[in-house]
């Protein structure tokens, strides 16, 4: 259950909370570059760092769940990150 809590997080929520956050921010502030809108996104969408297993190994918190975490969202993110390309292409 957290692994499926943590890869719908990572992959698929943060991603559209940025979009949402970050869109308001490229309509009221036209210095804010729209690129940058959808290169927040999509860093959003890709899989989680290997430097967040190794941090969460050195201070001894839950390795099995961020070396799983980072297991699946490695092949998955092969998706997720060409279909948030794909939607923000579309706006």
């Amino acid at each position: 259950k957290p692994l499926i809590c943590g890869i719908f997080l990572k992959l698929f929520f943060l991603p559209a909370f940025y979009w949402f956050f970050y869109s308001h921010w490229t309509s009221n502030y036209p210095m804010f570059p729209e690129i940058v809108l959808k290169t927040v996104i999509l860093e959003g969408a890709m899989a989680s760092m290997t430097l967040a297993g190794i941090l969460v190994s050195v201070q001894g918190l839950e390795t099995q769940l961020a070396q799983q975490m980072i297991a699946f969202t490695i092949p998955l993110s092969f998706i997720t990150v060409p279909g948030w390309a794909w939607l923000i292409s579309r706006f």
